[in-house]
């Protein structure tokens, strides 16, 4: 398994065009063309005193790429949002909790219990001439009462950061951190597009978790982008991985990610382009890995100004190498002493690559409806595997006091090299909350998530119910995503 030549090739050309573009006559960025008397969207938003709909937008700058891990985060012209911090304390009750342990009758624990939980984070946005950082941090820790073996916290952190080192020339970073003791939607995320070509934070979705343990990830990105002119532009990028597992029983995973992708705006609402990627796993306790090929086409279309269609179609080549566990014919057990030997697995198969985003933004809320379909290095149990999700979120803010949440999805895992049935997982999310006073909100939320094996007898219905109040110093009430 060798790293492709066609991808050092495709490096090649685009580091060489990037030095050839420091001579170049300079091309405007897109999103940012201008007139003498007007000002770029970034110097147009530098106030952190200017209202939302004041941002100025010279030139609507074409709809995002999906494959750039970048694109959905920070829109085409974005603006300052001011570091937001809150935190507050709810009372909870959770049932289907699932630990790495085994009860009297040999079987996995299903417990329910009451507890209570500390939520707090911080989120927001900062722009210069030439730079753009953005922050979002959500936590939380929860204490349990009888089951104090499930205390813990979840916490995700996602940072961005955005360099223009020439009108031609961008540089991308982009941070994923995330700690998770107990498998349900809250901190999630869903609807982002984690199987994306530029994104490898999807190395841990909650939803795909087997048991309620916790769970470690580290990713880490950059992306050279060369604008070759305001129709066209390059991207040049690699990342990395790392999830760790508490329990003994669960794999733990590293990879990384090397990417190059071509956009081209056919006209001022549509861009299509080429991409190609090729990422590697590898997992701890065990020999075993996987290398991934995986090429297609970006097609993007903005149907209006906050109603954009993104997607991508292609296939990824997977050639696995490991090694298996398996039994040995008795008569040769006999012979061996021993009744389990050691198989070696190699496989090559062919996996569609598809993604489907469509998100419509309104001014105080948002609705994203998501397919997704792809290779991802598994939750623990199952190694390299085929994920499937669709997933659909309705948030709304703009109401004067309260603000509401509802979403929910379906995700499959089906094995590329283990002889497991396929794992299901549906999820479900309701929330409300009310603005009490000035800085406080009252919140209410409840989860459900269904999950099992194909095959096997293991079967989870969990629900989870929280009642709490939030300090959310804000013109409006928290966003519930």
């Amino acid at each position: 398994m060798r790293f492709p030549s066609a991808l050092q090739l495709i490096l090649c050309i685009g580091f060489s065009a990037v030095l050839r573009a420091q001579d170049a006559d300079p091309a405007p960025v897109p999103g940012t063309a201008q007139t003498p008397s007007e000002k770029s969207p970034v110097e147009a938003s530098s106030s952190d005193d200017q209202k939302p709909d004041q941002s100025a937008t010279p030139e609507y700058s074409g709809p995002a790429v999906l494959s750039r891990s970048y694109g959905s985060n920070i829109p085409a012209v974005p603006r300052n949002i001011k570091f937001r911090p809150f935190f507050g304390i709810a009372g909870v009750y959770a049932s289907g909790l699932t630990g790495d342990t085994l009860s009297t009758v040999g079987a996995l624990g299903n417990q329910s219990s009451y507890g209570v939980e500390a939520n707090f984070g911080i989120g927001g946005r900062r722009l210069w001439r030439k730079d753009i950082l953005s922050l979002d941090y959500r936590g939380s820790y929860f204490h349990y009462t009888p089951s104090k073996h499930f205390d813990g916290s979840n916490n995700v952190l996602t940072l961005d950061f955005r360099h223009r080192a020439s009108r031609h020339v961008s540089l991308n970073f982009t941070e994923n951190a995330a700690i998770y003791t107990n498998n349900y939607s809250l901190l999630n995320g869903i609807g982002t597009s984690d199987l994306s070509v530029g994104n490898t934070s999807f190395a841990v979705s909650p939803n795909t978790q087997v048991l309620d343990n916790s769970t470690i990830s580290l990713s880490t990105g950059a992306d050279l982008v060369y604008h070759k002119s305001a129709r066209l532009s390059f991207d040049f990028g690699g990342s990395g991985f790392v999830v760790r597992r508490k329990s003994s029983s669960l794999y733990g995973t590293v990879g990384f990610q090397a990417r190059g992708d071509m956009n081209y705006r056919i006209t001022r609402r549509t861009s299509l382009g080429p991409y190609y990627a090729f990422s590697h796993y590898a997992f701890n306790k065990g020999f075993g890995g996987s290398d991934i090929h995986t090429a297609g086409l970006n097609y993007s279309l903005a149907l209006t100004r906050n109603l954009e269609l993104k997607l991508r179609g292609g296939v990824s080549r997977v050639e696995t190498l490991g090694l298996l566990r398996v039994a040995i014919d008795p008569v040769i057990a006999a012979i061996l002493g021993q009744s389990f030997g050691i198989q070696k697995i190699y496989s090559q198969t062919l996996i569609p690559d598809l993604s489907a985003d469509l998100t419509q933004k309104f001014r105080r809320g948002g609705l994203s409806l998501q397919y997704i379909r792809g290779v991802t290095p598994g939750n623990g149990l199952y190694l390299t595997s085929q994920r499937e999700g669709i997933y659909g979120t309705l948030d709304y803010t703009g109401f004067r006091v309260w603000t509401v949440g509802i979403g929910g999805g379906r995700d499959t895992l089906s094995s590329l090299g283990q002889t497991l049935g396929q794992f299901r997982s549906y999820v479900g999310r309701a929330t409300m909350g009310r603005r009490l006073g000035r800085v406080f909100t009252g919140t209410t939320a409840f989860e459900f998530r269904r999950y099992n094996i194909d095959g096997t007898n293991f079967l989870r219905n969990q629900f989870r119910v929280t009642v709490g109040l939030t300090f959310n110093p804000g013109e409006r009430p928290l966003s519930i995503w």
